[in-house]
């Protein structure tokens, strides 16, 4: 129940998760790259059934990106970065002995691991893994006679996604309590560490949101299992109409994007944290501009809960979204005015790290305004799709190549400035 192993573990699964989800990137990759011919690394994995001649069948190709995504986003991105350095970092950096309650923590990780041994279960089941796409929108998920992939793995994919929830509650309300009531004397909340302030509303976030997305998922395993009508209406399979009225799919996504928007930045504050940390420690100095910093970390929070219309790719989402500009953009400008005249060449944690602030405001701050930009949403809202072709290339440089980078980028800063830090403190 030492909080300091509760990280290793966390941090170790996280990445066996992130070594699957990059061998399935690279087997869908491969076929999009070279379509229709065959790989002998896809045939060696997937065998006959799935990869005749080593070509993807068209549902194991879905079944690839739904569950590749589904694995970056919750156990390698959200699972693996909150509880890697919440549990690591909490205690020593609010001057605790350890979480508020080591049973619990303990009881996080092990939520965590069996709901990576179910994920990772459903792509041995007869009719392949959820291939719905990480959404898993209904009616595709929905029935099971629907699509191959909408069967058990759909089912384990829905109980792993429960497990997975229960462990980031336990872990959440843990981290916030230790925050709370666990620091040492004389450190206000007005004094605790830029990285405090980001895992704990990642914490509050994810304590707000996840019971949602656990309503949604629960509602969907009704749908499937029970026969009720939750998320499905006036259904025809194959000319015959079901008996399902009432519900509507529309209720899914927006329970789903509850979660969903805030999600992007469970992911993306503790990065920040880290980056903030990062700069401040090696150059030396007291973070430029620390209670404007707070500010905008809250603003953040309390901007990607309100407008989680977003995900819904609504044209009401677009003031959110731009309010949101604000205090992530002041946030890169103090991030500078910090690090100041320090010299890169020195220190490979600070050069790396001011990479990750010109890669959020060229690439990411840019295409924004691309992204954002009326005839873009226009066409999203109305086709999914921007027809545009600048608008089609902006959507990926936004979202793919920033974040991705950044979280990288921090994670290994991450480990690499405090990996010694655990073993020297408390050993």
């Amino acid at each position: 129940m030492d909080h300091k192993m509760i990280s290793k573990q966390f941090l170790v699964t996280a990445i066996i998760m992130a070594w699957v989800a990059v061998v399935m990137s690279i087997m869908f990759r491969l076929q999009l790259a070279w379509p229709g011919e065959g790989f002998a690394f896809t045939n060696f994995f997937l065998g006959d059934k799935w990869a005749p001649g080593g070509v993807l069948s068209p549902d194991m190709y879905l079944a690839l990106v739904t569950i590749h995504g589904t694995i970056m986003v919750f156990f390698v991105l959200t699972g693996g970065l909150s509880g890697t350095f919440a549990n690591l970092l909490i205690p020593f950096q609010v001057g605790a002995r350890d979480m508020a309650s080591g049973f619990l923590n303990m009881l996080s990780y092990w939520f965590f691991f069996v709901s990576s041994a179910l994920m990772i279960s459903s792509l041995f089941v007869e009719g392949g893994p959820a291939s719905a796409g990480w959404t898993v929108y209904p009616p595709l998920s929905a029935l099971p006679q629907s699509i191959p992939g909408s069967g058990t793995g759909m089912t384990l994919w829905l109980l792993s996604m429960a497990v997975f929830i229960a462990s980031s509650l336990l872990g959440g309300l843990n981290y916030i309590v230790t925050i709370l009531n666990l620091r040492t004397k004389g450190m206000k909340m007005t004094r605790m560490p830029l990285t405090m302030w980001a895992l704990f509303i990642t914490a509050v976030l994810g304590v707000l949101s996840f019971p949602v997305l656990l309503s949604c998922a629960l509602l969907l395993l009704l749908d499937r299992t029970v026969g009720t009508s939750f998320y499905l209406s006036e259904i025809h399979i194959g000319g015959e109409a079901l008996d399902n009225m009432g519900g509507s799919p529309i209720l899914f996504q927006h329970l789903f994007w509850f979660l969903g928007h805030p999600e992007v930045y469970i992911v993306l504050l503790p990065a920040l944290g880290i980056t903030s940390e990062v700069i401040a420690t090696n150059s030396r100095k007291p973070i430029f501009g620390y209670r404007a910093m707070v500010a905008s970390i809250l603003a953040i929070g309390f901007l990607s809960s309100a407008g989680y219309a977003d995900g819904l790719r609504k044209d009401h989402a677009d003031g959110k979204a731009l309010g949101l500009f604000s205090p992530l953009v002041g946030r890169m400008f103090r991030r500078q005015a910090t690090s100041g005249r320090v010299e890169a060449s020195r220190n490979d944690l600070v050069a790396v790290t001011a990479s990750t602030i010109n890669l959020f405001e060229v690439p990411k701050g840019r295409s924004g305004f691309r992204v954002l930009g009326p005839p873009t949403v226009w066409q999203r809202s109305q086709v999914r799709v921007a027809a545009e072709p600048r608008g089609r290339f902006a959507q990926p440089i936004h979202v793919v190549l920033p974040d991705g980078t950044i979280h990288d980028y921090d994670i290994s800063n991450g480990v690499q400035d405090w990996a010694t830090f655990s073993d020297d403190m408390r050993d």
